[in-house]
């Protein structure tokens, strides 16, 4: 088996997500704007900014970088935008799967799929919900049978 990209609109789940936070930051400003207008206008502004370089440049790169793979012994997942991270899980230490759907997810047709083990999570943000209902299915299955 060899290394899955993500969801094609995992993107757009991370986005709305950088939207909701930019906004409950915006509101922040304007809070902050009633006792300083400068420094109200100056945080929200640093605060666009930030949202933009996230939505447009770090985005796609996290989507471009993340690959995620299940074999019959393990799973693995390789990301990262400024540190390149792998990960692998031993199938046989996963003590249950769990399947979440943001409603951001949930909008979208993503899933995420956290496999537990004792003393580690492996999670894989940004499946298809099929595709993560087959994973989490097939990692019961395997978990019941001796």
């Amino acid at each position: 088996v060899t290394l899955q990209p993500l969801f094609s609109k995992t993107v757009l789940v991370w986005r709305i997500r950088l939207v909701c936070i930019t906004a409950a930051g915006l509101f922040l400003c304007g809070v902050l704007a009633v006792f300083s207008l400068a420094a109200g206008v100056v945080a929200g502004v640093i605060l666009l900014c930030l949202f933009l370089v996230a939505c447009f440049w770090y985005c796609p790169r996290r989507y471009r970088s993340y690959r995620w793979k299940i074999d019959k012994t393990n799973a693995q997942i390789h990301h990262g935008v400024f540190f390149h991270i792998q990960r692998t899980l031993p199938l046989s230490q996963v003590q249950y799967a769990e399947l979440l759907c943001t409603p951001a997810q949930r909008l979208c047709g993503a899933s995420t799929l956290i496999l537990h083990a004792a003393g580690a999570n492996l999670w894989i943000d940004g499946l298809s919900l099929e595709e993560g209902r087959k994973l989490w299915n097939q990692i019961n299955r395997r978990r019941e049978s001796p």
